[in-house]
């Protein structure tokens, strides 16, 4: 008892299905749900009265009936519990191989698209009493039974979604698909996968089908997706290419022939064209993995081009406020000298009529004094004092109209500006403070990262300056700027100093710990690793015309050793391990870590490309290429190369490692597996290299040593 399926008319179920599958594709959902009771009596064989049993069963129902019902019905999900059952006596049901060819070659060929079947439940496969073995002589029937029936214990879902068909099960990698044969009746070739467990038995149900494991990929088919995309016509979507235009060498499809291809006389058939020897694709996909990397070099410079154009801008920015700025203070300057020259001519004036003004109180004061003493001695009679008083009071009289004479006509003092016209109308003319102009310059050349330099002379220079130790000098780490500007890290002394084309120091500024690494972010600003037992940082110095300016510091709670710059991304070692930050301080991840000893992780150099980082290991004598990920691509150990420390890689991405105890510079390939040259050694002056750098524009290779105050600069080829 339970749900059955029985002698229902091939015809039926072929139409049937094809509806179902018509409609698989449109997103809906049909639950069948409910008991049917229509059922042959036991022993009937599918052919006398109906009767009525427990349990969901479809026997024999119209066909025109079904097609209706069917064809409403959008199937994309089955959902429940589904118990395949032969009924006592009923025998096997006799489903027509033809009509389960046609249902599963449509389920196979719809695995691949962007739908999704799943049947879960318990799958319970019985016969009957007395049926024996259902004779279903469909190979692909049996493939669909036989996932079931693995998966009747685990209660799981088969789930047949997208290109998965082809993908490879489980964790054993065994891959089968059916070939040509059959199991007695016509079989489609339908590609299915399993795991080794069910191996045992597929083998057992199906002893003529062939499986092919991980080492015969080769005759694995093409997934629907593949063939999808090289099938398609670029011009026309919906259209698959299936012509070739051998007069303009071009692939097209019936569209392309009619409207492009009309005139031409040689289009023939792909399937014409493709006969005879195959095209070499390992050489097509070689050279296409060597393009992809020449374009991922280009865009990796437009990304940067895109953020040096951006600091270009900010800086540019900032010298346009700087103009403001100064022409602000040359304008204070100026309104201050007119206020002073306005304070001086006040002040002047001011004295000018105060001094009027006290002659005049004073003039007053003493005429009234001598009227008062004149009145008081009028009718005294004292002539004495009578004379004295007339001959003073004639002498204030002659005075006061000699002062009345000399300030007979009244002036009245005014202040006006006026404004200097020449620079209101010089002012007004100008269209801004100043012109922006665009220059170019050459800095990257897509060319072999192979190219071996070739030394062809030397020179040494002084960079040490007053105040710098007399014990130690450690140049530590070269940096030269898109203007030239040279930069080299003095850990010793811990600064960073400025050289300018003449190797001549010429700016410095300090910095609160040692120096370690250093790399450029900007064609003005570097980033200096700062270590110390106080601090862990990075500290961000621009260049300023010939001044350093220090900027902000990035905090860290590891020692910080070797970095390197990509678009906007930090990596910096600690010793032991690769970080990668952003250019904010936030920790993206941990790259790499090797804690074997305390010099495993050293400096680190990125590829031009941005997809491999070198990594010196000091304490092993190696060189790691590692991916963005962390994985060891490549080690690299010669014994030219003894405690590998500074690592550089140019714009074409040639690489450049210095050796301390091997007192060598050599050059590996572009990918770090080996090596090129030997570029200089002890015979050619060096002592320790700490740091190496090559500067494109001057076709020179520069380097710093430990315990030396010169560096030395070769030009090379």
């Amino acid at each position: 008892m339970g749900p059955c399926i029985l002698q229902i008319d091939r015809i039926v179920i072929r139409e049937v299905q094809y509806q179902l599958e018509v409609n698989r594709g449109k997103y809906e959902e049909v639950i069948v749900k409910g008991n049917f009771g229509w059922v042959w009596p036991i022993n009937t064989r599918g052919r006398g009265a109906p009767g009525l049993v427990m349990g969901p069963c479809i026997v024999e129902i119209n066909r025109i009936v079904i097609r209706d019902v069917q064809y409403q019905l959008e199937v994309t999900r089955l959902k429940g519990n589904f118990l395949w059952v032969w009924s006592i006596g009923a025998g096997p049901p006799r489903i027509d191989r033809i009509v389960i060819r046609d249902v599963q070659y449509q389920s196979e060929m719809n695995r691949c698209r962007n739908e999704e079947i799943r049947v879960k439940g318990n799958f319970w496969w019985a016969w009957s009493m007395w049926a024996g073995r259902p004779r279903v002589g469909n190979g692909a029937m049996h493939n669909v039974q036989y996932q079931l029936e693995v998966n009747r214990c685990r209660n799981e879902e088969v789930n047949f979604q997208g290109s998965s068909a082809y993908s490879v099960g489980g964790d054993s990698g065994q891959d089968r698909r059916s070939d040509q044969q059959t199991d007695g009746g016509d079989n489609h070739n339908i590609p299915t996968i399993f795991k080794k467990q069910c191996a045992t038995l597929h083998g057992q149900l199906f002893g003529k089908h062939v499986t092919y494991g991980r080492g015969d990929t080769s005759k694995w088919p093409a997934s629907k997706e593949v063939q999808d995309f090289l099938l398609k016509c670029d011009l026309h979507e919906d259209k698959h290419l299936e012509m070739y235009c051998n007069d303009h060498s071009q692939l097209c499809c019936t569209n392309c022939a009619f409207l492009n291809h009309r005139l031409c006389t040689k289009v023939t058939l792909i399937s014409e064209s493709a006969r005879g020897p195959l095209p070499d694709l390992q050489q097509l996909s070689r050279k296409i993995q060597t393009i992809l990397e020449e374009v991922k070099k280009l865009e990796n410079h437009c990304n940067t081009n895109m953020l040096t154009l951006q600091a270009s801008y900010n800086k540019l920015l900032d010298e346009i406020r700087d103009t403001r700025q100064t022409i602000n203070i040359i304008l204070d300057k100026i309104e201050k000298n007119t206020i002073q020259e306005l304070d001086d001519k006040m002040t002047s004036l001011k004295a000018s009529i105060k001094t009027d003004l006290d002659n005049c109180i004073k003039l007053k004061n003493e005429l009234k004094q001598l009227s008062g003493a004149i009145n008081d001695i009028i009718d005294k009679g004292k002539a004495e004092l009578t004379f004295i008083a007339s001959k003073k009071c004639l002498e204030q009289v002659k005075q006061s109209e000699t002062y009345l004479k000399e300030n007979s006509v009244q002036v009245e003092s005014s202040l006006t500006f006026q404004a200097d016209s020449d620079v209101q109308q010089y002012l007004s003319k100008l269209s801004g403070l100043g012109k922006t102009v665009l220059s170019t310059k050459e800095i990257l050349e897509l060319g072999d990262p192979d190219q071996v330099f070739t030394i062809q002379g030397k020179s040494e220079y002084d960079v040490s300056i007053p105040g710098d130790s007399d014990r130690i000098r450690d140049i530590i780490a070269i940096c030269v700027l898109s203007d030239d500007e040279i930069l080299v890290a003095d850990c010793a002394n811990k600064r960073v100093k400025l050289l300018n084309h003449q190797y001549q120091v010429v700016g410095h500024c300090d910095l609160t710990g040692w120096p370690w690494g250093m790399c450029k972010i900007t064609p003005s600003e570097v980033a200096v690793t700062v270590d110390s037992k106080e601090t862990h940082g990075v500290q961000f110095v621009s260049v300023n015309g010939r001044q350093l300016v220090k900027g902000r510091k990035l905090q860290f709670q590891h020692d910080c050793l070797g970095i390197a710059h990509d678009l906007q991304d930090l990596y910096l070692t600690s010793g032991t391990a690769l970080y990668k930050y952003s250019m904010k301080g936030a920790l993206l991840n941990k790259v790499y870590e090797d804690t074997s000893d305390d010099h495993t992780v050293w400096k680190c150099a990125v590829s031009p490309s941005g997809d491999k980082i070198f990594v010196t290991n000091q304490s092993h004598h190696k060189v790691l290429t590692l991916a963005t990920d962390g994985t060891v691509l490549h080690t690299f150990t010669n014994p030219d190369l003894q405690g590998p420390n500074g690592i550089h890689v140019t714009d074409l991405g040639q690489v450049l490692v210095c050796g301390w105890l091997s007192k060598t510079i050599i050059q590996l390939d572009g990918e770090g597996k080996k090596k090129l040259a030997t570029l200089a050694s002890e015979r050619d002056g060096l002592a320790q290299p700490w740091s190496v750098y090559f500067n494109r524009s001057t076709a020179s290779i520069i380097v710093a040593q430990s315990d030396r105050k010169k560096i030395l600069v070769f030009k090379v080829k």
